[in-house]
């Protein structure tokens, strides 16, 4: 199948390197790591593109004398585009953690990393601790 010309000459050269996440995981235990986390960041990256929209059409004027028009539809299109299939379509992001090994140091939830507090070992209301 033939790419258009703007995958072909604008688009972010990552590409060729994007995976899917099983592939991923299984290659992450093939090495011997041990994934922590996979978050689905769909939505978010959507928001940042829509945040990229916003300043990109604050600034167009000067992005139009430092390239041309052609550059500014070109660019415009692509992300709003991109956007649409993130909010839409099936374009997928994640942030996946792993580790390298068994390190019982890190914390057990997100909520433990964020807050430094866990409900579940301190009894809290989330998850009650009988095994004191």
């Amino acid at each position: 199948m033939e790419e258009n010309i703007l995958n072909l000459r604008f688009r972010f050269p990552v590409r060729q390197n994007i995976i899917n996440r099983n592939n991923c995981s299984t290659t992450v235990g093939l090495a011997g790591l041990c994934v922590l986390d996979v978050e689905g960041l769909r939505l978010h990256y959507a928001r940042t593109l829509d945040f990229w929209i916003a300043n990109f059409g604050k600034n167009v004027d000067r992005i139009r004398q430092m390239f041309d028009e052609k550059f500014v539809r070109m660019w415009r299109l692509y992300l709003n585009v991109s956007s649409a299939a993130f909010k839409f379509s099936g374009n997928r992001i994640y942030q996946i953690l792993f580790t390298n090994s068994l390190n019982i140091k890190l914390p057990i939830t997100k909520e433990t990393a964020s807050t430094g507090r866990s409900a579940w070992l301190s009894g809290g209301n989330q998850v009650k601790n009988n095994h004191r």
